[in-house]
This record gives structure tokens, sequence and C-alpha cells, in this order.
């Protein structure tokens, strides 16, 4: 997987931000913010090889939903059909399109592990605006 994901980011690095998995205590940390109780609609930018989304999932009540925005669909598409949970849905599409798909004020947490000064400043921007108007008046975007 490794030379996979090194190749990719050398042929398409506006496409390709991570260079390697989290590790499971990074994962961990991340996803320790989802109250199992009160979170029902987790959205996860760029979920590649899906290590983060089945932690989320694993937290995620049964009644919760978690959608995954990832732009590699040639690279990720087979790792994160192996996820079989009711729970997920995937567009394979660029985050930057979640006013498409999200109602405003519906999702309790936000989850990107992708850094975001690595995108130009104004993908950047919109991102954030469209996060921010995505998620509830309490909700969380964890990065």
């Amino acid at each position: 997987m490794k030379n996979l994901f090194h190749k990719e980011i050398l042929t398409s690095p506006k496409t390709t931000w991570a260079v390697g998995q989290l590790s499971k205590s990074t994962t961990r940390d991340i996803t320790s913010h989802i109250n199992r109780q009160n979170t029902k609609t987790v959205i996860e930018f760029w979920p590649g090889w899906g290590n983060i989304t089945q932690t989320i999932l694993d937290q995620l009540s049964p009644d919760g939903q978690l959608i995954c925005f990832e732009i590699n669909k040639k690279d990720f598409e087979s790792h994160l059909q192996k996820i079989a949970d009711p729970r997920l849905t995937i567009h394979y599409l660029s985050c930057e399109q979640i006013d498409r798909y999200i109602e405003q004020a519906s999702v309790d947490t936000i989850i990107s592990t992708i850094p975001l000064s690595l995108i130009e400043k104004t993908t950047v921007a919109s991102i954030i605006q469209k996060s921010y108007q995505a998620l509830k008046p309490w909700g969380t975007f964890i990065t």
C-alpha cells in the first residue's frame, strides 16, 4: 500500500493528501470526541483506507449515520467497500460539494484528517464555510 500511495502523491498531489495511515492511538484520539448518545450524524472528509471510518462506526450509535466524502475513488473505493455497515454512505467527490448532499445545521461532527494548509486557500475557505453551514449550532469540526 505504501508504494501505491507514494506513487499517487507524486502523480496526483491535488487529490492525495496523506503519505500513510494514521496510527491506532491517533485514530482513537480523533474519534474520542464522538459522544455515542448525542451524536447522530458524522461526516468524514477523505476517509482513504477507512481506518478512521471503521473507528467512527464502532463508536456511533445504532441509529447514527456516517457520510464520507472521498475524492480519490480509484485508489480507495475497494478499501471502503469492505466496510459493510448500513449507517455508512460514501460520496466519491470533493467535500467542497457537501452542501449538495447535506442539509444545513444537520451534522453533529465533521472529521477531517487532511491538513487544510495543503489545499488552495479559496478551496479551504469554501470547505470551512460549507462545513460551518452543515454543522448544528453546537457541532464540532475536528481536524
